[in-house]
C-alpha cells in the first residue's frame, strides 16, 4: 500500500516558497498542490475556482463538516466571515463565490478546507503557508495519525527588509501584495515556529534565500539533525544551528 505524503513549504512572506515548490516539483512527486494566493487570484479574475485547477472535486458535505469544527468556527468568528462563508457554493465544475470581495482570510479558510478534504480522502498533498501560528502544527499531527509521511521545506532570508523588497517587486508585476506591517510581524513568528516544527515533522529541510539563489542549509530526520550542507550558517538560523 502506497504511503500518503504531506509536504508543507513554509516561511515568511516573500521568502520564495512558490519558487521552491517548482524546484521540488521537478524532482519529486508532489501530489495535489494547494496555494491560497493562486486561489485568491483566480476568484478575483473569474469569480470561481475551477476543479481542474484544484485537481479534485470537494463536496458540500465535507465543507459542512469542516465548518462545524471548533477551529473553523473560531476562524469565522475572529475574521467575521459568516456572511462570506454562507455564499460559497459547490457547482458542477467549480467552487462559486457570489460576494463582491473575496478576502485573503476567506482564501485561507477555503485552502484549509481543501487540505482537510484531501486529508480525509487519503490524498498526497503539497501546500504553502507562512506558518506563523502554532495552530498549523495541529493539521500535521492529524495527518500523522492517518499514517501520512510528513515533510517540511522551510525557507527564509536574513531580514524582513529583503522580503518586503521582493514582495514590492512581485506586486509591481501584478502579483500578490502583502502589507509591510504584516510581513514584519510574521517574519520572526514563522522562524521561531521552525524549532517546534522539527519535533513534529518526519523530515525537515531548511533553505536560505537571502542571495541570488536558494541554498539548502540543513536537514533533520525524526527530530535529529541529519546533515549541514552549507559552510556558513545564515544569521537567521544561528539560534538553531549555533
Amino acid at each position: 500500500m502506497a504511503t500518503n505524503r504531506l509536504r508543507i513549504i513554509a516561511g515568511p512572506n516573500g521568502s520564495g516558497k512558490t519558487t521552491l515548490y517548482f524546484f521540488l516539483k521537478e524532482n519529486i512527486a508532489t501530489g495535489i498542490w494547494l496555494n491560497a494566493d493562486e486561489l485568491l487570484e483566480q476568484v478575483k479574475k473569474k469569480g470561481f475556482i475551477e476543479y481542474t485547477l484544484l485537481g479534485f472535486v470537494p463536496t458540500v458535505q465535507s465543507f459542512n463538516n469542516f465548518c462545524r469544527k471548533y477551529s473553523s468556527k473560531k476562524f469565522i468568528e475572529d475574521f467575521k466571515l459568516s456572511v462570506e462563508v454562507g455564499i460559497i457554493f459547490f457547482g458542477e465544475f467549480s467552487v462559486i463565490y457570489t460576494g463582491k470581495l473575496f478576502s485573503n482570510e476567506l482564501a485561507a479558510f477555503l485552502t484549509d478546507f481543501f487540505r482537510y478534504h484531501l486529508l480525509h480522502h487519503q490524498k498526497s498533498i503539497t501546500t504553502e503557508t507562512v506558518f506563523s501560528h502554532k495552530s498549523k502544527l495541529a493539521f500535521v499531527k492529524e495527518a500523522k495519525k492517518k499514517k501520512y509521511r510528513t515533510y517540511l521545506y522551510f525557507i527564509a532570508t536574513n531580514s524582513s527588509d529583503i522580503n518586503i523588497k521582493r514582495i514590492y517587486s512581485r506586486a509591481y508585476k501584478g502579483g500578490h501584495n502583502v502589507p509591510n506591517e504584516k510581513v514584519k510581524s510574521r517574519y520572526s513568528k514563522s522562524i521561531l515556529l521552525l524549532q517546534k516544527s522539527i519535533t513534529v515533522f518526519d523530515r525537515v529541510y531548511i533553505f536560505d534565500n537571502s542571495g541570488k539563489e536558494i541554498q539548502l542549509i540543513a536537514s533533520y530526520q525524526n527530530k535529529q539533525l541529519e546533515k549541514v550542507y552549507a559552510d556558513t550558517i545564515p544569521d537567521w538560523l544561528n539560534f538553531l544551528l549555533k
